[in-house]
């Protein structure tokens, strides 16, 4: 037709076009060829889709979806919401309640179809979060750029006030796309709460924070302030854990400020794999038990208040984050757990991933957070001994924060010579990270340990340069020679040497995968703390093991993540057991050996020689094919130590006492975890000591804004006569 359609036309002497179908093809060969260049310039541990693992199940369920803020305006609802929350201490907090009265309910998750094709929405999945993780890097370097050739005191210009400088987020398939509204807006003035980090501990404590500020406009997404007092009874009078800083003239400029040094928030908790624990009484499990499981990983160095309060509001935790759309139906057994306990997926991109997306979401579509990414935390503002004239006794307090616009490089450390930005605020909450990608730092705080010398699973932006910041403010660090190795990093047969590794998740064991040495044999009980396991696989003939899943294995823990893992290369698929045998170098009867000798510890016909008290999905060499093999080997994975807090996530400084407007939560806390941390334990400490800083940080600002003359009452219901420990219910 299209022959025909030309062979009408009169002959004419114009040039000779291209055929369409050669256009499509230099367009399709350049598309590809662009996605390849994004996926080498990257590296993994940049790319926030890619490092998170990109665990899309095979099953065709519910994934994770966010909602996007559905804000609706009205003159009379804004004057009653104002007027319903005699307890704000300024117009600005007041006005952010007011709109975030009309847009709450647009911010509770909305469910979406999972893909047919798991595998297919994974590679999707990374394609966008590559496309996103780039357009965020070049964001950064644009605002780095724009701010040095200004002498102004900020890096960026602002192209609108707090309210329009904040940014909504909304989801498509599993992945966060940030709308931009207002991009480049510099720091307010101001803040009453400043939450530092934008993984889950930061996401928590900030939107916890809102609620208590104005919990009435928050009540509709089923996300209440619990009872919170300024100072834990046990420890120290409340009045010397107020905040001490006076609101300005005026009043805050903005509630609540979560900052992140990097192009966009998440963090590693956006790589988190396995899953959260909580307690899961249905299944034999009971606060006692939590405990004794924590406290036994730990050694005996963790805080057992601390551990009290992470397993008692780990029910807590979970209705939070259900709260906000996130599923976690999915239950597994990790390793050193007595019961499985550890909430998990069971379609779509992995738990983390689906946490941080929601909580992000969440985050963008309250009025009363504002978002600043790309900005670096340069130094801690106190008043008190030591921190300036006119100090009076008793510990130092803050008073702010000094800001300075991040580099582009992927540390997210501060561009160079970039002038700090002081912010007044009320309350700090340090939610950081730890210091798994800082060799130095490992180096000096565990000298006797082989950490610095292994390849890391953290992204580099893991340097834990608050805590000096937070010891320089006066707060002791506790445990910091502890870090732990995870006994399986994938190692990648194209690049063995890399020194950032893939996690093979401790969930691929608990569904059933072994540990086999070189030579095909059993060596340890898979499911032990990681500490047994990494030293066992470390103390092997070149430090390495093979990961082997079965079919019933590779189907728990996710058909899509492990066909990830085989389209990357870190694992391969071996449809024979002579074929299995072949790409381990062991021959074939001693590796059928070694699988049926397992099956029959599995059965219960024999005793595991390593004590091992549960099999699921044994690689039994007939019927459980294809087999799933890896080669793994240990890597830094979690720093235990950090900034000591007490129940309430105060940061605590000489002789335990707190430092007033100071907290702490996640992996930049210490004393929860001791010398080694229990899997799944991780997110929940983000979730519950996150929750509990940011509902303390409004109560302190409250009593402290009232202290000030500024009117107001605590938060969480008024008067703050509960301990600062109660549960979070």
């Amino acid at each position: 037709m299209r022959q025909g359609a030309r062979a009408s036309r009169p002959s004419t002497p114009h040039a000779p076009r291209s055929p369409h179908w050669l256009l499509l093809l230099a367009a399709s060969l350049f598309g590809f060829s662009l996605l390849v260049g994004v996926w080498s310039w990257l590296p993994p541990s940049t790319v926030l889709g890619v490092t998170a693992q990109a665990q899309a199940q095979a099953h065709a369920k519910p994934a994770h979806a966010s909602a996007t803020a559905t804000a609706t305006s009205g003159a009379s609802s804004s004057s009653s919401a104002a007027s319903a929350s005699p307890h704000r201490s300024s117009s600005g907090e007041a006005a952010a309640a007011s709109a975030s009265s009309s847009a709450a309910t647009g911010a509770t998750a909305a469910a979406a179809s999972a893909a047919s094709g798991a595998s297919l929405a994974a590679g999707r999945a990374l394609v966008r979060q590559s496309q996103e993780q780039l357009h965020a890097q070049r964001e950064a370097a644009r605002q780095h750029k724009a701010g040095s050739g200004s002498g102004s005191g900020s890096s960026v210009s602002s192209s609108g006030s707090g309210g329009s400088g904040a940014r909504q987020g909304r989801l498509r398939g599993g992945t966060m796309a940030a709308t931009t509204q207002g991009q480049g807006a510099a720091p307010p003035a101001s803040a009453r709460i400043v939450v530092v980090g934008g993984g889950l501990a930061g996401l928590a404590a900030a939107l916890q924070a809102a609620a208590c500020i104005a919990p009435a406009a928050n009540a509709s997404a089923a996300v209440t302030c619990p009872p919170a007092a300024c100072g834990a009874a046990n420890t120290t009078p409340a009045s010397n854990s107020a905040s001490t800083t006076a609101p300005p003239p005026g009043g805050w400029a903005v509630p609540v400020l979560l900052v992140d040094k990097m192009p966009r928030l998440g963090g590693n908790s956006a790589k988190a794999s396995s899953g959260m624990n909580a307690l899961q009484p249905e299944g034999g499990d009971s606060e006692e038990l939590f405990r004794g499981d924590t406290e036994k990983s730990g050694g005996g160095k963790s805080v057992p208040q601390l551990v009290a309060e992470l397993v008692h509001n780990s029910p807590a935790a979970v209705a939070f984050l259900e709260a906000h759309g996130v599923s976690l139906p999915g239950i597994t057994r990790l390793g050193g757990h007595s019961v499985a306990r550890t909430r998990t997926v069971t379609g779509g991109a992995n738990v983390g991933w689906a946490i941080v997306s929601a909580l992000t979401a969440a985050v963008r579509a309250n009025p009363a957070i504002r978002v600043l990414e790309g900005y670096s935390l340069r130094r801690i503002l106190t008043s008190g001994p030591g921190a300036g004239p006119g100090a009076g006794p008793g510990p130092r307090a803050v008073t702010g924060v000094e800001l300075a616009p991040s580099g582009p490089g992927p540390d997210g450390a501060p561009a160079p010579g970039a002038p700090p930005l002081p912010l007044p605020c009320g309350a700090l909450v340090l939610a950081t990270g730890g210091f798994a990608a800082n060799p130095q730092l490992l180096r000096a705080y565990a000298p006797g340990s082989p950490a610095a010398a292994l390849a890391t699973t953290n992204g580099p932006w893991a340097q834990g340069e608050a805590l000096a910041l937070a010891a320089e403010a006066g707060a002791e660090l506790v445990g910091m020679e502890d870090v732990q190795i995870h006994p399986t990093g994938f190692v990648d047969p194209s690049n063995p040497d890399s020194k950032t590794k893939f996690l093979a998740p401790e969930k691929l064991r608990g569904s059933g995968g072994i540990l086999l040495s070189p030579q095909g044999s059993r060596f340890v009980d898979e499911l032990s703390t990681r500490d047994v396991v990494a030293g066992a696989v470390g103390g092997l003939q070149g430090g390495w093991a093979w990961l082997v899943l079965g079919r019933g294995a590779a189907a728990e823990a996710g058909q899509g993540a492990v066909d990830f893992y085989v389209a990357k290369g870190l694992m391969s698929k071996a449809d024979t057991l002579a074929a299995a045998a072949a790409a381990m170098s062991v021959p074939d009867p001693n590796l059928r050996a070694t699988l049926e000798a397992y099956g029959r510890t599995a059965a219960g016909s024999e005793a595991d020689p390593y004590g091992k008290a549960v099999h699921p999905h044994p690689p039994l060499p007939d019927s459980q094919l294809p087999l799933y093999l890896g080669r793994i080997t240990p890597v830094v994975h979690y720093t235990m130590g950090g900034v000591a807090i007490n129940e309430a996530a105060q940061a605590l400084g000489a002789g335990g006492r707190p430092l007033p407007g100071l907290f702490a939560a996640g992996e930049v806390s210490g004393g929860v975890h001791g010398r080694n941390r229990l899997g799944g334990n991780s997110l929940l400490e983000c979730a519950v000591f996150g929750r509990t800083a940011g509902a303390h940080a409004a109560a302190c600002t409250a009593a402290g804004a009232a202290g000030a003359g500024a009117g107001g009452a605590a938060a969480g219901g008024g008067g703050g006569a509960a301990e600062a420990g109660a549960a979070l219910l």
